[in-house]
């Protein structure tokens, strides 16, 4: 069960990912949007690991 939500969490930030850089190369964005979307984009890279080592057990 801990997999299927670990695939979901990873497609939807993988789809999120997608629409943040699609808005930052998109020509109908301004400079302010580009740069909130691009910082989204890094977040949303970030967060993969995390959602990636769910359910495994931190090494002590």
């Amino acid at each position: 069960m801990l997999a299927v939500i670990r695939l979901v969490l990873t497609a939807l930030l993988a789809v999120l990912f997608v629409v943040a850089m699609a808005g930052v190369f998109s020509s109908g964005t301004g400079m302010v949007e580009k740069v909130v979307l691009a910082c989204a984009a890094l977040l949303i890279a970030l967060a993969v690991s995390s959602v990636r080592r769910l359910g495994t057990h931190a090494p002590h």
